[in-house]
């Protein structure tokens, strides 16, 4: 929550000074690049998010148990935000050309900036956080070549993150 307060208050700052300096640098941007900058990143995140939802299945299915609940959970919400968030910006983009009043014109350009500031958020936390560190919960023991999993820790936390998990063998 405080991330999407921080992007708002960005966002509006930034909208604010380019209200009162009359620049055109921002409207010109969520004019005529940010819908398809925002189609590519829908298309990155929903390709990344099918590939993590696989292989939490697999590792669902290689620990035999349902831990990852509410990971795939927030997957499957980042991807449904996303979808709502471009046909938000495409409505809002639409709209704006209907209105003369430029405090109108830069509160749209306000939201737009903010739902784009949000899907830049949003690649980075399917990309970074869940991406680049997701490792396998199943490893085969050095000394007595056992299978390990992690189902006790899944079991308390039922399925946060693969980062917390990731501490886990360490």
């Amino acid at each position: 929550m405080i991330y999407i307060i921080l992007i708002f208050l960005i966002s509006l700052s930034l909208t604010l000074i380019s209200y009162i300096t009359q620049s055109i640098y921002i409207h010109d941007f969520l004019n005529k690049s940010v819908i398809e900058i925002m189609g590519i990143i829908l298309a990155i995140n929903c390709a990344s998010a099918s590939n993590i939802h696989l292989k939490l299945i697999d590792q669902e299915q290689a620990i035999g148990e349902k831990c990852f609940s509410r990971t795939k959970k927030e997957i499957r919400h980042n991807a449904l935000f996303l979808i709502i968030g471009f046909l938000i910006t495409l409505i809002l983009s639409f709209l704006t050309s209907f209105f003369q009043n430029e405090k109108i014109i830069y509160g749209f350009d306000c939201a737009i900036l903010t739902i784009f500031f949000l899907y830049i958020y949003a690649l980075y936390e399917l990309t970074i956080k869940f991406i680049l560190n997701l490792e396998p919960l199943t490893t085969k023991s050095k000394k007595n070549k056992k299978d390990k999993t992690l189902s006790s820790i899944a079991d308390s936390r039922d399925g946060e993150s693969a980062i917390s998990h990731k501490d886990a063998w360490n």
